[in-house]
């Protein structure tokens, strides 16, 4: 299960089965904010917070934002990370 803090309301949403219904998820939220917290992401692309913490600090992997201390990342930014990591087979995904 997934809780995401939206505009001073809490958004349940499920724990998809595909990465398709994980996209049509994000997308279709209705005033979800901008921003989006690590492990809302995790949730998101089935990637540990500790794997997105790594990437950050090696400058790899996806763009975040730094707010004081906290780290977000840009709704627009994850689902660009998603569209540019789908392959229709696993000989495309090796030719990147």
């Amino acid at each position: 299960m997934l809780f995401i803090d939206g505009t001073n309301t809490r958004v349940f949403i499920p724990v998809c089965n595909s990465l398709e219904e994980a996209v049509k998820q994000l997308e279709d939220l209705p005033g979800y904010g901008v921003l989006m917290k690590p492990y809302e992401v995790s949730e998101i692309i089935g990637k540990p917070e500790t794997t997105l913490t790594s990437d950050r600090f090696e400058g790899r992997g996806l763009p975040f934002v730094k707010v004081g201390r906290l780290v977000r990342y840009r709704k627009q930014d994850v689902l660009d990370y998603i569209n540019a990591n789908t392959f229709s087979s696993t000989a495309e995904a090796k030719a990147v």
